[in-house]
């Protein structure tokens, strides 16, 4: 969706033809206009920045196949978890280092800087929270499918189970081995 910034930018440039005539056009706009064109300009280029590194990660994991063992048909939990883990602590700690910039230069000006950077430095830390609790679940659940594998169902994270029934046991590892 185009800003109201870059629309009235759009309509004050329609008729340029040439890049003189543009660079005219800008410099006759009030200085805050095209401040507010330079804000809308490094969001959305960093926005950009952010999912092109995303694409180029994907195209990583395919090309490397870090994340899907295509052979065996199956996803590799482990290599995706961990790099959730690191990425979100990195997160962490640079947010963190920000808010703590932020802090030392706060002034009236500087508070909307300072609230975005407490804001990210507060959501790393909640994904870093969700990150290690996602591990913690990967872990148990892959335990469960050993289980399974071996003919045991655990009922609880102290690897307390039953035998797995012999009538569904050939079946559950027929269905476990596709995963």
């Amino acid at each position: 969706m185009e800003s109201e910034v870059k629309r009235e930018l759009r309509l004050r440039t329609k008729g340029c033809t040439t890049e003189a005539e543009v660079k005219q056009v800008v410099e006759a706009m009030p200085q805050a206009k095209k401040m507010k064109y330079v804000y809308d300009l490094a969001t959305e280029e960093m926005f950009d920045a952010i999912k092109l590194q995303s694409l180029q990660f994907i195209d990583y994991c395919e090309s490397t196949g870090c994340v899907n063992d295509y052979e065996a048909g199956v996803g590799k939990q482990d290599a995706l978890v961990g790099v959730i883990l690191i990425a979100t602590k990195m997160l962490q700690q640079q947010s963190e280092s920000q808010a703590r910039q932020e802090m030392q230069c706060l002034s009236e000006e500087t508070q909307w800087g300072m609230q975005l950077a407490d804001s990210i430095s507060d959501h790393a830390v909640a994904i870093q929270s969700a990150a290690d609790q996602l591990a913690t679940l990967t872990s148990h659940y892959s335990a469960v499918l050993r289980g399974r594998r071996m003919g045991w169902h655990f009922t609880d994270e102290e690897g307390n189970g039953v035998p797995i029934d012999d009538s569904d046991t050939e079946q559950l590892r027929l269905d476990l081995d596709e995963k």
